[in-house]
């Protein structure tokens, strides 16, 4: 694993992290068991020029993910996006209780774009992920195929 962390004495300026041979579980109490793993995997992250947002780029290439044992990425999967997640800074430090402050400030993930290529098959699009006020996650993503690239002859 290789990290970087730029800070200028008050405020973090960047954050990035790669990883080879990446595997995660998460196993929260009350929900089921989440298995990802990758052959590399990559996040960067810094705040927006006002300061309100994070601008966050990330990536994952080989990767596999398992749900209480059902596979929704099954097959090696190649993934980037990259996204703006508005009042960031109500998220720090990381608590769970500072969720509802986020959520209720009208904080969201904007994504500005993502890929997810399966063999030969590739997506790509846009979306935005938030927090009802109930506290339900909601996506609105439109996708399409991508274009592949002509292959050489």
């Amino acid at each position: 694993m290789q990290a970087s962390l730029r800070h200028d004495g008050r405020t973090l300026e960047r954050v990035s992290v790669a990883a080879d041979s990446l595997s995660l579980d998460v196993a929260a109490p009350g929900s089921p068991l989440t298995e990802l793993d990758a052959v590399h995997g990559e996040f960067h992250a810094r705040p927006d020029p006002d300061g309100r947002a994070l601008d966050v780029a990330t990536s994952l290439r080989g990767a596999t993910l398992l749900v209480a044992g059902i596979g929704l990425l099954p097959n090696a999967a190649d993934l980037a996006a990259s996204a703006k997640v508005l009042e960031a800074g109500r998220l720090v430090p990381p608590r769970p209780e500072r969720i509802a402050d986020w959520q209720g400030a009208g904080g969201r993930i904007l994504l500005d774009s993502f890929a997810l290529g399966i063999g030969e098959t590739r997506f790509s699009g846009s979306g935005t992920l938030a927090l009802d006020a109930e506290g339900v996650r909601r996506a609105s993503l439109r996708w399409a195929p991508a274009a592949l690239p002509a292959s050489a002859s």
